[in-house]
């Protein structure tokens, strides 16, 4: 909630599409997007979260997800109507979700297309937020890609774990205005030094070899 409220004073009518990111894997970008998103819909507004990290999405892990179809079939031209993508959160009523699809041989590319923005437009008159799982922008070009169609950044990075460098290459981001409206967040900190925080298990390969090195639990 700490969060929505620090989001609340950067959207509005007009600024409603926030992309959640990071420097590298397991930062816990997904977690932050899809607690944000529950956060929001407990204000019964009219949420959706979109997968569009289409490197190796983990969007489908909270939801139990087996369908294959998502938003990538859309953007690629094979579905032409980007409200049959659509599908309930099982969450809250008014929180849904457009899952990330087939992941395609050249994701920067598919992004590039204007079909993107097209979905955007339409989807902006729809719901109250609409909230971006995209890929680390340390890793890939995706976010930057896809910040034409962005209000809004959630700039994660984690509490014990995440580099130095990774900080400053937010700042530089940041300072070159390579992002719309960044917001960083410090994720799993540890709150009064006792073992709290935001425990998510975000990997960014399969192998999930990558282990949390902080104090807190490691959670999915």
């Amino acid at each position: 909630r700490m969060l929505r409220t620090n989001l609340m004073p950067m959207l509005g009518a007009e600024k409603k599409v926030m992309a959640f990111t990071s420097t590298v894997l397991g930062e816990g970008k997904t977690f932050v997007a899809w607690n944000t998103a529950i956060t929001l819909s407990l204000l019964k507004k009219k949420v959706l979260l979109i997968g569009l990290d289409l490197r190796i999405p983990h969007l489908f892990e909270y939801m139990n997800l087996d369908s294959k179809t998502g938003i990538t079939d859309y953007l690629a031209g094979i579905e032409e109507n980007i409200h049959t993508l659509i599908l309930p959160s099982g969450v809250m009523d008014n929180f849904d979700v457009i899952p990330t699809g087939t992941i395609p041989p050249d994701p920067a590319e598919l992004l590039s297309q204007n079909t993107l923005d097209k979905a955007i437009d339409t989807l902006r008159n729809e719901y109250d937020y609409i909230l971006i799982d995209s890929a680390p922008v340390g890793l890939v070009a995706d976010t930057l890609i896809l910040n034409r169609v962005v209000d809004t950044t959630v700039y994660i990075c984690r509490s014990h774990y995440s580099n130095k460098n990774n900080l400053r290459f937010a700042n530089q981001l940041m300072s070159e205005n390579k992002l719309n409206n960044m917001l960083l967040v410090v994720n799993d900190v540890d709150y009064l030094y006792r073992p709290y925080g935001y425990g998510y298990g975000y990997g960014y390969k399969k192998d999930k070899k990558n282990k949390y090195k902080g104090r807190g639990k490691n959670y999915r």
